[in-house]
């Protein structure tokens, strides 16, 4: 007898759900979110790197943590406009924060 978790309807196509799916999906569907979901955390830890230290000092910030999406399609338009502020003084966003390597470049 099957449990009831593996008759649950794909989210996204009401094929049978794939049991070993945590998110719910069949598995062609489950297999696609994963090398989406993939991209995605590539595509945030390029941006991250590029908005990481404080512009004025270089040191790292404190900031809020609101989740802000990123279209995989244009991740050129992401920008993270969460409330950050630095030991200095300064206070932005978190897109206007800078990359590491601009203050490591005179050490």
């Amino acid at each position: 007898m099957s449990s009831p978790k593996n008759k649950r309807p794909c989210r996204l196509c009401n094929k049978q759900a794939y049991s070993g799916s945590r998110w719910g999906f069949c598995q062609e569907h489950d297999a696609e979110f994963h090398v989406a979901r993939a991209r995605i955390q590539e595509l945030r830890n390029a941006y991250y790197a590029q908005h990481r230290k404080c512009p004025r000092c270089g040191s790292g910030v404190s900031q809020t943590l609101v989740g802000y999406v990123m279209d995989p399609d244009h991740p050129e338009e992401f920008k993270d406009e969460n409330d950050c502020c630095c030991r200095c003084g300064w206070e932005g966003i978190v897109h206007e924060l800078v990359a590491e390597e601009i203050f490591n470049k005179g050490e």
